[in-house]
């Protein structure tokens, strides 16, 4: 089998690991995981080379060592990492038996092969399922997106989107499109996305398709055809607004400006 380009990636169990770093520093805690998912455990040799001597000096100790382990061998690994890929590697597996018809236990053939649908649909979990899984709790409500994730989502599409923004408009107004509650938050980035819906620094929207004075100062009008929203509920959304970027930034920076 041939290596597998894939792992697993928890937004969330990242932003925790590295909420002390800064961006320097996650950037070389990167390198090393990268090294060590193409290369395999790495030397203290392999560390020098990736990160180079001066950050070597200046950050493993400080910084990176704690988030490694030694092997018998002396070689260092990120546990984690680790264990995502021998999951991930016995999934494919898994999967490839399904698929001709082994039983993955004992590795015999039966006698009749499970459809490649069926297959996909009652087995274990696709990497590449669809995003349900990360816009769904389990008891099957909308999972509101934390900043990073809009953040990471927004980076990972190359769009001009301003995830603060995007998080502010949705706060302010309950998390509703149009007058249904918000069902699947990537489609609404992609929609912001598509109508160049930016968002500008500080909270301050620009729309450059449509306002709804045409200026370019007024309130968006995010999707073509729904229903303009309400003075009161224009209102509502700016004083809201107005709280988040306070609380945000302080009341004085806001007032100048």
């Amino acid at each position: 089998m041939s290596k597998d380009p894939a792992f697993l990636w928890y937004p969330g169990d990242w932003d925790g690991g590295t909420k002390l770093f800064n961006r320097y520093e996650k950037g070389a805690y990167m390198d090393l995981l990268m090294c060590q998912f193409h290369n395999g455990h790495m030397t203290k040799e392999n560390l020098v080379f990736i990160l180079g001597q001066p950050d070597y000096d200046l950050l493993w100790e400080s910084k990176l060592k704690s988030k490694f382990v030694k092997d018998d061998e002396g070689k260092f690994f990120n546990q984690k990492l680790e264990s995502e890929q021998i999951k991930r590697r016995k999934w494919c597996e898994s999967r490839a038996n399904n698929k001709e018809g082994k039983n993955q236990y004992s590795g015999h053939t039966t006698k009749k092969k499970r459809s490649h649908d069926l297959m996909k649909r009652g087995h274990m979990e696709n990497v590449n399922e669809n995003e349900n899984k990360d816009i769904i709790n389990n008891d099957g409500k909308f999972k509101k997106p934390t900043l990073m994730e809009v953040t990471l989502y927004c980076v990972e599409r190359k769009n001009k989107v301003n995830p603060q923004t995007f998080i502010d408009h949705y706060e302010s107004n309950g998390w509703m499109v149009g007058k249904v509650h918000m069902k699947n938050w990537k489609a609404t980035v992609r929609k912001w996305e598509n109508n160049n819906f930016e968002g500008g620094k500080n909270g301050n929207q620009k729309y450059n398709a449509a306002t709804e004075s045409g200026g370019g100062t007024g309130t968006p009008h995010i999707y073509q055809g729904e229903p303009k929203p309400s003075d009161d509920e224009i209102e509502r959304n700016k004083k809201r607004i107005q709280e988040l970027r306070e609380k945000a930034f302080g009341k004085d920076k806001v007032k100048n400006g």
